[in-house]
């Protein structure tokens, strides 16, 4: 079987290396930042397409490659709002009971300055979309969180500081079981 790994981080890394430890596939990786359709054309030589970053899958990779009946492996971009949208996910969280920081949206910095008379310090700023890792900021200080505010993209969220471990858990999930 050939396989198609899309993205070149470490989470992909770690499926290729997972996915080549099996004598019967053969790993080739694709680069993040194709279009769909670029995607589409090196996916006609696999078997198996596997996508990890999130960009892609926001950006709706997997809905473009079931709609041409091509196996793919990575959530729909409806699915992928979850990852990509900061608001989108505690809108969610909280529409479903799920425990999260509290936390509030807003989409001006005047919104934001009001916001904080909500929260103590320390307090956690977050852009909406996908930052690279560069759309969180955690200001302790008053002069820190106007920082933040000048600096992120709105819209944001901005929620309270919970202090701990961070974990993620993910599974493999086919509509019906789930496997980690």
């Amino acid at each position: 079987m050939r396989v198609l790994v899309i993205g070149n981080g470490g989470r992909e890394h770690a499926l290729r290396w997972k996915l080549g430890q099996s004598s019967s596939v053969e790993v080739s990786k694709a680069p993040s930042g194709l279009s769909a359709q670029d995607y589409v054309a090196l996916a006609q030589e696999v078997d198996l397409t596997v996508v990890g970053p999130e960009a892609p899958l926001v950006a709706g990779v997997v809905d473009e490659f079931r709609s041409r009946k091509l196996p793919i492996v990575g959530p729909t971009a409806a699915n992928a709002a979850l990852e990509g949208s900061k608001v989108y996910s505690k809108r969610f969280m909280q529409k479903l009971g799920i425990p999260t920081a509290r936390f509030e949206t807003v989409e001006t910095p005047e919104a934001a300055r009001d916001a904080l008379r909500h929260f103590r310090l320390p307090i956690v700023f977050k852009t909406d979309g996908l930052a690279a890792g560069k759309g969180v900021i955690i200001a302790q200080t008053a002069a820190e969180a106007e920082t933040a505010i000048r600096t992120l993209a709105l819209p944001m969220v901005i929620e309270e500081f919970l202090e701990g471990e961070e974990i993620s858990f993910i599974a493999l999930c086919d509509g019906k079981r789930a496997v980690e």
